[in-house]
């Protein structure tokens, strides 16, 4: 059997050993291994640096759960409730802090960071329950936001850099605000287009490699009601189901003739394309269709 290449874990004594088997064979060196043994040094400072904010912040989580247990046992059922909750907290910040990383760049600090960060944003959330939620009440805590940055720029503790950012970052805010906050007073507004931007890139892709074109957008504009609606439907079980439900009620002749109606719109649509991309063999193809047709069927 023909030896077409090697890999190996950069180990110098395997290098040496396929240089000298297979001089002529290209050798590959694990990447995933080069890049631990590159990123040791880090990894090692991330580890150190995990190891203190444990030693830290360990003890303090401990405590606190002593206190909650002493607390359950003299708590009414709904203060139980809550001390259990907080329990559970405690738990996942215990356990954010004995989590492992894992190399080449997967940090342990960072991963640590990012549990926490989320731990203390659900307990912020804690104390808003029941908050009603509209555009006054979330304009009003963006404009408060908004102006405690704005008192950080003239503080002096920013560098130069940051406070370009931050200027910038302000003043589109300022100029969007009114636009910014319209979609709390009305259930089920999307605060960003993000949803339906990704499912217009699913579409392109999808009719891409249907239709084997590279440039998708203008039968998007000529289609896109059609496709769009026809993947709403087929987007999962439930949704096929109603689909099939609504089409066993529709009118068969009326359905038919829309569907001609339809096929003959496209027809032509397809006809102006390949005049303007296609005008040679369009013209051909017309003559012949012609000669075909006076063949069989002369005019009267």
């Amino acid at each position: 059997m023909k030896v077409l290449g090697t890999i190996s874990d950069a180990q110098e004594s395997e290098l040496l050993a396929v240089q000298e088997l297979w001089p002529e064979v290209p050798h590959q060196v694990c990447q995933f291994h080069v890049l631990r043994d590159a990123s040791k040094l880090a990894f090692e400072a991330d580890k150190q640096a995990k190891t203190a904010m444990r030693k830290r912040l360990q003890p303090k989580v401990r405590a606190l759960r002593k206190q909650i247990k002493h607390h359950l046992a003299t708590a009414s059922s709904e203060e139980a409730k809550r001390l259990a909750v907080l329990d559970d907290y405690a738990t996942g910040v215990l356990t954010a802090l004995n989590t492992d990383g894992l190399q080449p760049f997967k940090y342990v600090t960072v991963q640590e960071s990012e549990m926490l960060e989320e731990i203390e944003a659900s307990l912020q959330q804690l104390g808003k329950k029941g908050e009603v939620v509209s555009n006054v009440t979330v304009g009003k805590r963006l404009d408060s936001w908004r102006e405690r940055m704005t008192t950080q720029l003239t503080h002096g503790a920013l560098s130069a850099l940051e406070r370009e950012c931050l200027t910038e970052f302000l003043q589109v805010l300022s100029n969007l605000r009114p636009y910014l906050v319209q979609c709390y007073d009305r259930q089920d507004f999307p605060r960003t287009n993000n949803d339906m931007e990704r499912s217009i890139r699913g579409l392109k892709t999808q009719y891409r490699r249907v239709s084997g074109r590279k440039n998708w957008n203008a039968y998007l504009l000529r289609y896109g009601r059609c496709v769009a609606y026809a993947a709403w439907w087929e987007q999962d079980r439930s949704h096929r189901q109603r689909l099939e439900q609504r089409a066993a009620q529709l009118d068969r002749v009326h359905w038919q003739a829309l569907r001609r109606q339809t096929t003959r719109a496209q027809s032509e649509q397809l006809t102006r394309f390949r005049f303007r991309h296609k005008r040679q063999a369009l013209l051909a193809s017309l003559e012949e269709r012609w000669a075909s047709a006076a063949q069989s069927a002369p005019l009267p």
